[in-house]
């Protein structure tokens, strides 16, 4: 999968054209995304793209907390 950051609340897999905002909270610690999800995607491919996303927004924001400390 080949995510990438639209901005600072949203990201999007290049593939699928998944997207994810986020709603509230942070990526580190989410209270709220809303997905935007393509009308051929089945539910557990809508899954696994919302983990990964999670998993890759999760990742940056932590790496880019660690780079500015």
């Amino acid at each position: 999968m080949d995510w990438i950051f639209v901005d600072e609340k949203t990201i999007k897999e290049k593939q699928t054209g998944y997207i994810l905002h986020l709603v509230s909270g942070s990526w580190r610690d989410p209270l709220e995304v809303k997905p935007e999800i393509p009308k051929t995607s089945k539910f557990l491919r809508h899954t696994e793209l919302l983990k990964r996303g999670l998993e890759f927004a999760f990742d940056r924001e932590s790496e880019s907390k660690s780079e500015s400390a």
